[in-house]
């Protein structure tokens, strides 16, 4: 074992000097020495600097400095002049350790001076090795166990590659590494060349293993590649039978395509997941296969293609498969009943329906628009996953369905490339283009030109793109011919119904070609249901799935036209004119019918929808009619003395007709205005106060009547002003705390607005036109907002008087006295930029701003916060203050970009 090292760095320095000393001056002499710049000194020897005289092994002449033995000396002594002590010759490791054998030292190495030469050769031609043979030179006996040869150098990348050289083996890496070539070349990377030292080591103590070597070259290198390439392997993948060239492969690709590394990083950390489970590893990266569901097997499918082709006999497993994972389940089930057997058992288009919803991983989808550069411009990849995610939950148009189930086909490809070419390339024209032209090609009685038109504005609807796929897969003109769907309903007749009531969307012809091609039984039921309501409620509850509204309707129109041997394709126009209400005498017999023909169904026998009209009595009528006038405050006497009265008029046709209306009117939920209009009452109007409260809660609910209520409203311009301002602002839920709100407006909004009044304010321009309008807006706003409404006015009022009657002042401490401060900074910010002409008037401004807020405070501070950020940065300069505010996201209102 070695003698613990120890510093040497004074010896050596005062050594050297000695060395020079015992060798003589400038002169030749020996033993003295003559200090620079002092000739007159001498130098002495140091007592035990050397061994005893007899101990000397070897040292200078005598006179004339030259070496010969000494006295004394078994080899030769000291010559110097009064036998001073001489250096050692110490000039190689044989010497320098038997150094410590002659002076009773071995003892330092373990009592073997092999140990002490094992540590000396391989510093030997070392340059620090010199200072270890003059100290073991100069040292006594005692002190050589103070010498210590220096530590050998740490093996280097150099060494490395130089015991690869002299290996028997055969070492594949490091220059087999990408861009390395030579093992020399490894060693100037400064990663890699450490990284060579490292797992050197056991090459250069004798071991020549190249599979160790490789194996930490590689894990300390790649570790995710090599991680993953040795799993593979000893899970017996052919891919990775060479684990070296895998790992290779593996690294390459994560450095090349954006989405082919992407993708490689996934496997990885999959197979990573997957520790050794072989089974789950081999399942990573894999593409992911939608379950086909239904009671057929592709199998059965292809037995029934053999007697019907639809798809290529040969692929007919694989085309199968491709085309049903994009359909709705149980397709196979469709498919497999219109092949058996014969092929012209029904409309084999109806098979090809899409699945309903895309299945889809919005982050991955996302993240590979992200990465091959493919989203819309401006679009980041958070609201990539946004609009992805509300498209996958039903909440996106039949448009956006479309588009995110292309862009999911072209997520598909293997690299950036083909996803750019794929989403480049085959959208709607050219689709149509390659259906039209298979279409005419097999004989469609439509020409090119008409088919385009129609595939293109159908495009985003489940029937076109059923019959899209249905073609493309088709293999013979018959099966073409079969793809063919008949046209859709009249949806936009439905449409028109739904639109006022914001129940249709801007997709909804498209919506109701898809729920026809699903259910085609379904479309008249939900007009009759749809059309025999004025109400938006009652249509909602229609939408929702309850057509009971409707059943009266379709009955009367069965018993009129089918039941009666007419023509059954009038039954949209009748159900509509149903709907809307029959006049006269039919509009009377069906009102007696209407709870008949509701409790025998649409679907009854005739016999029985027959019977439900000629039971009707003549007069009917009259007593819902009657009822229905009570109802509205529109008979002159009882209930009783109208039905009798009715009862004697039932063959004038003018009553008829307005018992007929009134009777429909009341059936579609029209309101006593309609029941008034129909029997030609003209009621005084109601004040703009009442009509404001009363349209604000028709609003909130419309089984509200307009027109009871306003009939119930009373007059009180410091009550009912003052509830109507509140009304306007009020949301429905807080509708109630105006309704029943006081008469009287707080003290602060009196005192305001009757300083406003001492001020001559109330001009044409001025925020009111009188002290009533003041005090009604004061106090509606009061009952929303906090506690210091009226006190914040009486402020700005005390300010504006304070400074004789600056009403303009006012009007702006008013405004922005009770907005919330967000609007008020985002207003300043766009005014600073000299964008106060696309404001419009701040008043409205303001109010819209607040209103953004209720709808989404999110979005309009968000839309708020960039906008001042914008300004601030844009210093005034008009062009890039608007230019950046163009690109802040949009509040609730949309617009240029503005809370307005």
């Amino acid at each position: 074992m070695r003698a613990p090292h120890r510093s040497t760095r004074a010896l050596f320095a005062l050594s050297t000097g000695l060395w020079f000393s015992a060798c003589g001056g400038d002169d030749g002499g020996g033993g003295e020495s003559v200090t620079p710049g002092d000739e007159d000194a001498k130098v002495r020897p140091i007592e035990d600097a050397g061994p005893e005289p007899d101990a000397v092994v070897g040292g200078a002449g005598g006179e004339g400095g030259e070496g010969g033995g000494g006295a004394g000396g078994e080899t030769g002594g000291s010559g110097g002049a009064g036998g001073e002590p001489v250096v050692r010759p110490v000039q190689s490791c044989e010497q320098a350790c038997r150094v410590f054998e002659d002076c009773g030292q071995i003892e330092v190495w373990n009592g073997m001076i092999a140990n002490c030469l094992e540590a000396c050769a391989p510093v030997e031609d070392d340059p620090r090795t010199v200072n270890f043979f003059n100290c073991l030179a100069l040292a006594s006996c005692e002190n050589v166990g103070t010498c210590m040869p220096p530590e050998p150098p740490p093996p280097n990348c150099a060494d490395v590659c130089e015991a690869i050289d002299a290996c028997d083996a055969e070492f594949t890496l490091p220059a087999g590494l990408p861009n390395v070539g030579e093992c020399s070349n490894a060693c100037t990377d400064a990663t890699l060349g450490p990284l060579v030292t490292r797992c050197g080591a056991p090459i250069l103590a004798g071991t020549c293993d190249p599979g160790d070597f490789d194996r930490c070259l590689l894990s300390g290198r790649y570790s995710e590649c090599f991680d993953t390439c040795s799993r593979l392997n000893a899970c017996g993948d052919a891919g990775a039978a060479d684990v070296v060239a895998c790992t290779l492969a593996c690294d390459e690709t994560t450095r090349g395509d954006a989405l082919v590394a992407h993708r490689q990083a996934q496997r990885n950390a999959c197979v990573a997941r997957a520790n050794a489970d072989c089974d789950a590893i081999a399942a990573c990266g894999a593409p992911a296969v939608r379950e086909i569901v239904g009671e057929a097997s592709l199998e059965d499918l292809c037995a029934a293609n053999a007697d019907c082709p639809l798809f290529a006999a040969e692929t007919c497993v694989d085309d199968a498969r491709a085309v049903l994972e994009g359909l709705a389940d149980n397709s196979i089930d469709c498919l497999v009943d219109h092949l058996t057997g014969s092929c012209d058992d029904g409309e084999l288009f109806r098979c090809f329906r899409p699945a309903g919803g895309a299945n889809a991983d919005c982050d991955d989808h996302c993240l590979v628009g992200t990465l091959c550069n493919v989203l819309p411009a401006g679009q980041t990849e958070g609201v990539c996953v946004e609009e992805c995610n509300a498209v996958v939950a039903g909440q996106g148009t039949p448009d956006q369905q479309v588009a995110l189930e292309a862009a999911l086909l072209c997520d598909e490809g293997l690299t950036c490339a083909d996803v750019q070419a794929c989403r480049g390339a085959g959208g709607p024209a050219d689709q149509c283009d390659e259906t039209c032209a298979r279409e005419t090609e097999c004989g469609s009685p439509e020409d090119a030109g008409a088919c385009r038109a129609r595939c293109l504005d159908r495009f985003a609807s489940d029937r076109s793109r059923a019959e899209r796929a249905c073609v493309a897969a088709a293999s013979t003109c018959e099966q073409v011919g079969l793809c063919l769907p008949p046209p859709p309903p009249p949806c936009e007749r439905l449409c028109a119904l739904l639109d006022p009531c914001d129940l249709g969307g801007s997709d909804c012809a498209t919506a109701c070609d898809n729920a026809d091609l699903a259910d085609p039984s379904t479309f008249l039921p939900r007009v009759a249901c749809d059309a025999s309501t004025d109400r938006c409620s009652a249509r909602a509850i229609c939408e929702g799935g309850d057509l009971s509204g409707g059943v009266a309707c379709l009955a009367w129109c069965r018993t009129s036209l089918e039941c009666a041997g007419g023509d059954a394709a009038g039954m949209l126009d009748c159900v509509e004119a149903c709907g809307a209400g029959l006049g006269g005498a039919a509009g009377l017999t069906f009102d007696g019918a209407r709870a008949c023909l509701e409790a025998a169904g649409a679907d009854a026998a005739c016999a029985e929808l027959q019977a439900c009209v000629n039971d009707v009595e003549p007069d009917a009528f009259c007593q819902g009619y009657c009822e229905g006038l009570d109802h509205c405050l529109l008979t002159e006497g009882t209930v009783e003395a109208c039905v009798a009265d009715c009862q004697e008029r039932t063959l004038e046709a003018d009553y008829l007709a307005e018992a007929a209306c009134t009777l429909n009117a009341i059936r579609r939920g029209a309101g006593c205005a309609a029941v008034a209009e129909c029997n030609g009452v003209v009621v005084e109007p109601a004040s703009p106060a009442c009509a404001a409260i009363c349209a604000a809660e028709h609003a909130c609910n419309d089984a509200q009547d307009v027109f009871l209520c306003e009939r119930a409203c009373v007059v009180d311009p410091a009550g009912d002003d003052l509830r109507a301002v509140c009304a306007g602002l009020a949301a429905c839920e807080r509708l109630p705390e105006c309704l029943d709100a006081a008469d009287t407006a707080p003290q602060g909004c009196l005192d305001g607005c009757g300083a406003i009044a001492g001020c001559d304010g109330f001009t044409p321009d001025a925020p009111f036109p009188d002290e009533a309008a003041c005090v009604a807006d004061c106090g509606g706003h009061a009952v929303l907002e906090n506690p210091e409404y009226p006190a914040n006015l009486a402020m700005c009022l005390q300010g504006a008087a304070a400074n004789a009657c600056d009403l303009p002042g006012f009007a702006s401490c008013y405004l922005t006295a009770n907005v919330d401060p967000i609007c008020v900074e985002t207003y300043n910010a766009m005014a600073s930029c000299g964008l106060e002409g696309f404001l419009g008037d701040q008043a409205a401004y303001y109010e819209t701003c607040m209103a953004n807020l209720e709808a989404d405070e999110a979005a309009t501070l968000a839309s708020a916060e960039c906008i001042i950020d914008t300004a601030a940065m844009a210093m005034g300069d008009f062009l890039t203050c608007g230019l950046g505010i163009l690109a802040c996201p949009p509040p609730p209102s949309g617009g240029f970009n503005f809370p307005m």
